[in-house]
């Protein structure tokens, strides 16, 4: 049986990048993967502040529904991300990194599987069994379920549905040992249910 993992960016240990031309929401994001271009971005990593002990790591979390690695880190893993996205090159100040823009989106999303942290809402706001999702930002995805059926070729992909589903990015198994393989930082995994 397959495996699959859903991608965590670590923000909490490794540098976000901010923005400091054109800057980009998640929702538009999702609105405009296909007209998505780096023209007035700028990057930067901030070098003080209350999270200072954080380090440069080699993916970074610019945006939800993107991977963002170093220049090293896609040369490492470039069959997975070139064949999952679109890739957009851009320094983050001076350092090369890669915007990867996964593109690849199936409808495996198993409602009553899945596990939930519904933060305030009610029982008749949400019941956690049925599409779709309440919006709002009270409801969080604490354990992916694709359905059982479910395979795909794809090493990296994102659900498709409503909002909160398309910011997820799923990773196979053989990219998810990929990772480690070359001593790569930024990222952490989660398993998916099956």
């Amino acid at each position: 049986m397959k495996k699959y993992w859903r991608i965590f960016q670590d923000s909490g240990k490794y540098k976000s990048p901010y923005s400091l031309g054109k800057n980009y929401l998640s929702i538009d994001l999702v609105r405009s993967f296909e007209s998505f271009s780096t023209d007035g971005m700028k990057l930067k990593f901030a070098r003080s502040g209350p999270r200072e002990g954080r380090v440069i790591g080699d993916f970074t979390h610019w945006n939800v529904c993107s991977l963002t690695p170093s220049k090293k880190a896609f040369n490492c893993l470039r069959s997975f991300l070139e064949a999952s996205g679109r890739k957009f090159d851009i320094n983050i100040g001076a350092l090369p990194y890669i915007i990867v823009l996964i593109n690849q989106k199936y409808e495996a999303f198993d409602y009553v599987r899945s596990r939930y942290s519904t933060r305030g809402l009610t029982a008749e706001e949400f019941t956690g069994h049925s599409a779709p999702l309440p919006s709002g930002g009270k409801l969080k995805i604490t354990q992916i379920a694709l359905n059982p059926d479910f395979t795909t070729e794809a090493h990296l992909f994102r659900l498709a549905g409503e909002h909160l589903l398309e910011l997820e990015i799923i990773a196979s198994e053989d990219f998810r040992q990929a990772y480690p393989s070359h001593k790569l930082t930024g990222l952490h995994f989660s398993e998916v249910i099956l």
